[in-house]
Formats: structure tokens, C-alpha cells, sequence
């Protein structure tokens, strides 16, 4: 079971330029939220709730991903006016946008979390699809013997 006091220091330092306040949810939001979802950032006061009962079986690293995607969430809920956070609430709660996958807002966030998974090198499935990376072996000193790319790669500081 992940902590969720690391994983909210973890985001944090992750993102400076957001603050927010991320806690667990209460019994009312308990009740009314989705059961498959796991954590929500409210589009009017930017804070984050997350429901540590509905991430049980995730990694340390997982649960930090979805507290990402959140915080994706808390940044574009900040650049729209509150006429534009109404009719965002109103055409989901009404079921008037596009399926989950395909809202711009969703993919922009689990974008965030496969970014903030390469930048780690964490291999963490895929956030929507569940897919994960296939791991190469590392590369046979025979391969690096007749890498043609080498050297170029020496020269660009890549190596």
C-alpha cells in the first residue's frame, strides 16, 4: 500500500510552481464519486482529494503518477474562467463530452504521467491501456563493437 504522506511530498517538489492541498477524501465525496476513481482534483479550489481504499494494490510509483495526472488537472482548471469550469462540470456531469480517453483535458494528464515515468525511468504501465514497455537487454559489448552510431553519440554528449 503506498504512503500517501511521501507521495504528496513527492508531487510537491515535482511541481513548485503548483500549491495545492492534497488530502483524503471524505465521507461525502466517498459517496458520491465514481467508485473506479481514485483521486480528483476540484476544478474550484484546485485541491487534490485521493482515496487511499481505491489505490491499495498500487506501487509507491503509481500512486504518484495519479497524484501527476491530478496535478495536470489543477493547472488547467487554473488557466479557465469560471464560466469555462461551469460548463466543463456541467457537460460531464450531464455526459455531453467525449468518452473518458478522448477528453483533451485526460489525455494532456496521462501524458503527464507517462512524462514523469520516462523522466524517471520507472517502467510503470501504461496509465489508460495498462501496456508496458517491452525491456530491451542491454546492449552486448560484440553490438557495441559494431554500433556505427557511437562515436556520434560520444560527440553529442550522449554517451
Amino acid at each position: 500500500m503506498p504512503d500517501y504522506e511521501k507521495s504528496k511530498k513527492r508531487i510537491k517538489e515535482e511541481n513548485p510552481d503548483v500549491n495545492v492541498d492534497i488530502s483524503e477524501a471524505g465521507p461525502i465525496a466517498r459517496f458520491f464519486s465514481p467508485k473506479g476513481q481514485r483521486a480528483t482534483a476540484n476544478p474550484w479550489t484546485g485541491n487534490i482529494t485521493y482515496y487511499p481504499e481505491r489505490m491499495g494494490n498500487l506501487s509507491q510509483d503509481e500512486a504518484d503518477n495519479i497524484l501527476t495526472h491530478e496535478m495536470t488537472h489543477v493547472r488547467q482548471f487554473r488557466g479557465m474562467s469560471p464560466l469555462q469550469k461551469l460548463l466543463a462540470v456541467g457537460r460531464s456531469a450531464l455526459g455531453m463530452e467525449e468518452s473518458y480517453a478522448e477528453r483533451p483535458r485526460e489525455l494532456e494528464a496521462f501524458q503527464s504521467e507517462k512524462d514523469r515515468s520516462r523522466r524517471l525511468g520507472l517502467n510503470l504501465p501504461d496509465p489508460y491501456t495498462g501496456a508496458k514497455d517491452i525491456q530491451l537487454p542491454p546492449m552486448s559489448p560484440r553490438r557495441k563493437a559494431l554500433d556505427t552510431f557511437a562515436q556520434e553519440r560520444r560527440i553529442r554528449g550522449l554517451e
